[in-house]
């Protein structure tokens, strides 16, 4: 899985990151999604991997979308743009 920043708090995917690979996630390395002003944290299943998705999206308190998100070359299975919403969390 790939976690991108979707806001403008800089280090924020980085943070998820290291929290998601310290609870046994495999994850690539953090990056920043082409948008900066998610209002809302999406874990995105591309691959179909509902069972992870979904621990994923309520570990993070975030919601689930099937496919890539629009505007990005998925290289993971799972993608996690990180909204306002994981600023304050």
């Amino acid at each position: 899985m790939q976690v991108l920043n979707g806001t403008d708090v800089g280090g924020l995917a980085g943070r998820v990151t290291a929290e998601l690979d310290q609870a046994g996630f495999k994850v690539l390395p953090a990056d920043n999604a082409p948008v900066s002003s998610a209002p809302k944290t999406v874990v995105y299943d591309v691959t179909g991997k509902p069972r992870t998705s979904a621990r994923l999206a309520k570990l993070l308190g975030a919601s689930v979308a099937q496919g890539a998100p629009e505007g990005i070359a998925a290289g993971a299975d799972i993608v996690v743009v990180l909204g306002e919403d994981a600023a304050t969390r």
